[in-house]
């Protein structure tokens, strides 16, 4: 396709369609009543069905975008009381990067799920709520150590909702940023004339999942029909579910046993922490420079430690114990034994209880001068409640140093009442360094978060001598307060820890050791809080017959519209530097054991839109020809403007062909884009601290522990305000066959290639990376690349490069000081080309004496899917969490007051990239996995008493009771391709009255 000529066509067609479409329609004076006042019938506006992918009439629908619509019925059949378990259900919908199982420390997590079309990302998967955009989560999740901002489908309720619209193709040139991998819009049941109840309590059948809802709608009409008021709402609650409660192997970390034959007793599978309740420490001394010199420690001439000063604490009957320190406890030297691994999935929970309450209502009213006014309003609260193991301490992220008069010391002073006898450490005592623990007696760290949301929106449309136009006003906001309790302040331990009383910490006597009375004194909660809202705006036009061609009428659409995005985050005191740690040692922004530091921030963007779209008949009725039944062309183009990176222009093109009436092409190019989010461009300072990191340049100099990389080195991260747009480019190529007559009569099958194409992806170049870039720019003459900051050049330093000059003298090297820290910010640089095939396939049809009968599958097999991350090309088809094939096979059936139906769910193998065979060198194989949801119902339709239009539906989800299969993760499995709950027996009542 010539882009140089497609692109400033679509420029001149943006500009000229909004220009003439707004002269036209806003011209006229839109609150004068009609010149001809119709009858009160023929004033109203008539409901139109707009499916996502076009604003004209009948091109989202008519079978010319691949776009997949999925009804109440067809929603109903997966059983799920949850909007993200419906949508999972989606083949086009890929692996789920955010679930309620997530309870990482920095990132979302509560009641939440994010749409992941085509394995994109969420961040490249838009989700509108009635055709329109709402705000996001006010958390994001870092992913591959970017931060993604998402969309929480869980705030929209299951049952609230008319019908699903997935566009499979990517939408910029209508929607703006965000749409690169496609839409999903979720429809919201409106101008309602009944009343509906409904109620279901379902159970799991192998676990304590129980979960149940109660909800409804209602419909109202006033003034003669004119007005109109929908309200409905929902109230869901759910148990939760432990590890140890779903089988052996979620539960136990040492899998190896577990196995088959040929990985029996690999030890990858032994996922067990060796951060656990006995202890592992390093005795010495704290250096000026923030090191720790380890010392060897000996009894009567035997080692206690190893000769750095290593050593651990083991229950005394352990093989290999060297000195008991009471209590059943004893001293060994070295590393710890495999057996002292903690299995910290004891206490985790892999799905929270949630309770959630959803209120929607939707508005119109139709002014006698022919304008509808419409409103909406939208609720959602939730709370949820997990939970994980114990908080250990890591050395990497909590250098807590014992000192020598600390009462339980065994290496403290001459006279300590624990000090071992006859050692030969100083008179005065030794120091320790806490490598790895793990106080179980702290109780396992409780996860609460409180969400909501809530949106409001007004506007009006009317038509206006054959123009539709409607605008509209929306705000919403989400707020989300996430509390952890359980966890430790590094201050506060570091006080309770130098005590020289009884009541000091004591890591040395290994689980349950310390009484709560000293636990009271380091436990702390932390809380961060998140919010976020966007503010919206549009006007757009439409009309069906803008001009006539031989082939038939021009449809156009115009628009202009802005929104106002928000962002913020408010971490505890003690995560955001207000409250930090200084042990003399390292100091630590961060004042919570096993958290990194993360600064506050908040920012917010201005976005202003025009857009345009041509539905074009090029062939029709007149002047078909034989093998062009018709020929359509849908093109469109939006110019969009951001007040903090800068104006994109995405163009698109479409065609659908009529080869017969039944028998169809289509294809599509576009472009689109994903404005770097709001966290990645404004977040605060991230600072983490990574060991192994060798300064290449001073390492063979100096071989300082710093420079050789035995220090923890400090690595910043934060926003990035030059931060430019990802780009992407998307196509699809695709057949439809759909019979208006004859004996296949309602029958459907289409069939689409599709690719995405996505460059200048927002990334991170890693610490280690920087640091050889850093090292090629100095070896080759240079100053170095200013991510890695170092501190002035000190004369020890000018000392040691002339030392090294001087014995390599075909390798000459300038001074240069120490390494401070390497800023390891986002950078545009990373790319993907995904592509694959859609498959579809229904068929409905009615019989004299079985009933009604619906039947389909829908399928979609990823072909290739290709990462680019600087300069090499990986293959990520079959890895982790990109299968090859997703499908789902659907079958309803209807006869008089009884129903039922069944839906078949399918998920091919991939490779655990984590698990390598020690003898084939290949990864572990994930199996392919199958699960059935089915229900049976029966109407009282024709009852006259109270059952009177009632309904009652027994179902089953995961009839066979399929656990995931199992993969080398903590959790036993992949969570992002499937579900844990099991099977899930159901009974549903609704009443219609």
């Amino acid at each position: 396709m010539n882009l140089k000529v497609v692109r400033p066509a679509l420029r001149a067609l943006l500009v000229a369609s909004v220009a003439s479409s707004a002269l036209q329609a806003w011209a006229q004076e839109v609150v004068a009543a009609p010149e001809n006042p119709a009858t009160e019938d023929e004033a109203r506006i008539e409901d139109k069905i707009i499916v996502v992918g076009s604003y004209i009439e009948g091109v989202g629908d008519s079978g010319a975008l691949p776009v997949t619509v999925l009804g109440r019925d067809e929603l109903d059949v997966t059983g799920a009381l949850s909007t993200g378990e419906m949508l999972v259900n989606i083949p086009s919908v890929g692996d789920i990067e955010f679930s309620d199982g997530n309870t990482g420390t920095n990132g979302a997590r509560g009641d939440v799920t994010g749409i992941n079309l085509r394995g994109l990302g969420s961040g490249r998967s838009l989700v509108l709520v009635n055709g329109r955009r709402i705000t996001g989560h006010p958390q994001s999740e870092a992913v591959d150590d970017v931060p993604v901002t998402f969309f929480n489908v869980n705030s929209i309720p299951s049952t609230l909702i008319e019908r699903v619209e997935v566009l499979r193709d990517g939408a910029s040139a209508l929607y703006g940023s965000d749409a690169i991998a496609g839409v999903v819009n979720l429809s919201l049941f409106g101008d309602y004339d009944e009343t509906y109840v409904t109620a279901q309590y379902g159970a799991s059948t192998e676990t304590d999942l129980a979960e149940y809802s109660i909800g409804g709608r209602t419909g109202f009409e006033f003034n003669g029909g004119r007005t109109h008021l929908t309200v409905g709402g929902s109230y869901y609650g759910r148990d939760p579910v432990e590890a140890c409660d779903v089988g052996e192997w979620f539960c136990d970390l040492d899998r190896r046993e577990m196995l088959p034959e040929n990985w029996q007793g690999d030890t990858q599978f032994d996922n067990r922490s060796t951060l656990g309740p006995y202890g592992r420490f390093q005795v010495g001394v704290l250096n000026p420079d923030g090191t720790f010199g380890g010392l060897g420690v000996t009894q009567n001439g035997s080692s206690l430690t190893s000769s750095s000063g290593v050593f651990h604490v083991q229950p005394d009957d352990f093989p290999g114990s060297l000195a008991s320190l009471g209590g059943g406890v004893s001293i060994d030297d070295g590393s710890q034994d495999r057996d002292l691994r903690y299995n910290f999935n004891d206490t985790q929970r892999v799905i929270p209880d949630v309770t959630r309450l959803n209120l929607a209502a939707t508005f119109s009213h139709e002014l006698q001068n022919g304008v509808e006014l419409f409103g909406e309003a939208m609720y959602y609260d939730s709370e949820s409640t997990t939970q994980r193991a114990a908080g250990p301490f890591d050395q990497s992220l909590a250098l807590i140093v014992v000192p020598a008069a600390n009462y339980y010391n065994p290496f403290g002073a001459v006279g300590s009442v624990n000090r071992l006898p006859d050692i030969d450490a100083p008179a005065e005592g030794l120091d320790l360094v806490i490598q790895g623990y793990r106080p179980l007696e702290m109780g396992p760290r409780i996860i609460k978060v409180d969400q909501d949301l809530y949106r409001l929106l007004g506007g009006a449309r009317w038509e206006m001598r054959g123009w539709d136009v409607e605008t509209a006003l929306g705000y919403s906001e989400a707020t989300a307060t996430d509390e952890e309790f359980n966890r430790i302040s590094k201050t506060l331990l570091q006080e309770q820890i130098a005590l020289s009383t009884p009541d000091a910490f004591n890591p040395f006597g290994g689980p349950g050791v310390n009484p709560e009375s000293v636990l009271q004194n380091i436990r702390v909660s932390s809380v961060r809080k998140g919010e976020s809202s966007l503010l919206t705006w549009d006007a757009k036009v439409t009309r069906p017959d803008l001009f006539t061609l031989p082939g038939g009428d021009v449809g156009i659409a115009a628009g202009v519209d802005f929104r106002r995005e928000e962002i913020s985050e408010d971490s505890d005191p003690r995560l955001d530097g207000t409250i930090q740690f200084t042990n003399g040692a390292i100091p630590d922004e961060s004042d919570l054991v096993g958290v990194s530091a993360t600064r506050d921030f908040s920012g917010d963007r201005d976005v202003w839109a025009a857009f345009t779209e041509l539905s074009i008949p090029i062939v029709g009725e007149a002047n078909r020809v034989p093998g062009i039944y018709s020929l359509d062309l849908q093109l469109a183009a939006r110019f969009e403007d951001s007040s903090d990176f800068g104006d994109t222009f995405n163009p698109k093109i479409a065609g659908h062909w009529f080869i017969t009436p039944a028998l169809s092409l289509r294809a599509a190019y576009g472009e689109g884009f994903r404005a770097p989010n709001l966290v990645q461009i404004n977040q605060g300072t991230i600072t983490r601290r990574n060991q192994g990191d060798a300064d290449l340049y001073r390492e063979d100099v100096t071989a300082t522990p710093n420079d050789v990389g035995d220090t923890y080195r400090p690595s910043i991260r934060n926003g990035n305000p030059d931060l430019e747009a990802e780009e992407s480019e998307s196509r699809v190529l695709g057949l439809i066959f759909e019979p208006e007559s004859g004996a296949l009569e309602g029958f459907r099958f289409s069939l689409d290639y599709w690719q995405v194409e996505t460059t200048n992806a927002i990334t991170t170049l890693g610490v280690d990376r920087l640091l050889e870039e850093d090292f090629a720019s100095l070896i080759a003459g240079g100053p170095g690349i200013s991510n890695v900051v170092r501190g002035a050049v000190t004369q020890e330093d000018l000392d040691a490069f002339a030392a090294y000059n001087a014995a390599n003298p075909a390798d000459q090297r300038a001074a240069v000081g120490e390494v401070l820290y390497v800023v390891d910010g986002y950078i545009n640089l990373d790319g993907r080309e995904v592509k694959g095939y859609d498959i579809a396939a229904s068929y409905d049809f009615s019989t004299r004496s079985a009933g009604d009968f619906s039947v389909g599958a829908s399928a979609t097999k990823l072909e290739s899917y290709k990462e680019t991350r600087g300069d090499t090309v990986y293959d990520e088809l079959r890895r982790n969490g990109n299968p090859e094939w997703r499908a789902s096979v659907f079958a309803r059936w209807d006869l008089g007051p009884w129903r039922a139906g069944a839906q078949l769910r399918y998920v091919s193998d991939v490779y655990d990239t984590s698990a390598t065979n020690d003898d084939t060198g290949e990864y572990w194989e994930v199996d392919d996995w199958m699960t059935v949801n089915g229900y049976v119902g029966y109407s009282f339709e024709q009852d006259t008493g109270i059952m009177s239009n009632a309904n009652v539906r027994l179902g089953v989800r995961n009839l066979f009771d399929e656990l995931p299969p199992k993969a080398d993760e903590s959790s036993g499995y992949l969570p992002g391709l499937y579900s844990i709950e099991g099977r899930v027996v159901y009974l549903e009542l609704s009443k219609t009255f």
